[in-house]
């Protein structure tokens, strides 16, 4: 007797994989979208900083405040880098996500094949009628 096993049920399994890996690159996704969100935050507050740091300079400011607005820019400067370090370890977590995905999906587009060629597998398996003689 030939050993059989539900196809519909290892395809649910299938998918319900394919589901879970879906949620996790979706959520991977999310990540590196709030990352480079934080990145043009921080852009922003560089932008405004070099302009507010011209016009003090156009208006006559003293040192001690433009030196401050140095120093503020260098801190975003280096706040910029570890943003930018954590979008780049995001992306890679998202792009092996990705990878992950794409098994499931192959090995659930699989069992679907299976399930579809069962019937006809089946068909052929079976011995032939008998002929009467």
């Amino acid at each position: 007797m030939p050993f059989r096993f539900p196809v519909e049920a290892l395809l649910h399994l299938r998918q319900s994989l394919e589901h879970q890996q879906e949620l996790r690159l979706r959520a991977a996704n999310q990540q590196v979208a709030r990352v480079r969100y934080a990145l043009e935050q921080l852009d922003g507050r560089v932008r405004q900083t070099q302009t507010l740091f011209s016009q003090y300079l156009a208006g006559g400011t003293t040192g001690a405040e433009l030196s401050f607005l140095r120093t503020t820019e260098g801190l975003l400067h280096a706040q910029r880098q570890e943003v930018e370090h954590e979008l780049s370890r995001c992306q890679h977590v998202r792009d092996q996500q990705e990878r992950v995905f794409r098994q499931a999906r192959r090995e659930r587009e699989t069992f679907e094949s299976l399930r579809r060629a069962a019937p006809r597998l089946r068909a052929r398996a079976r011995p032939a009628p008998a002929m009467a003689a």
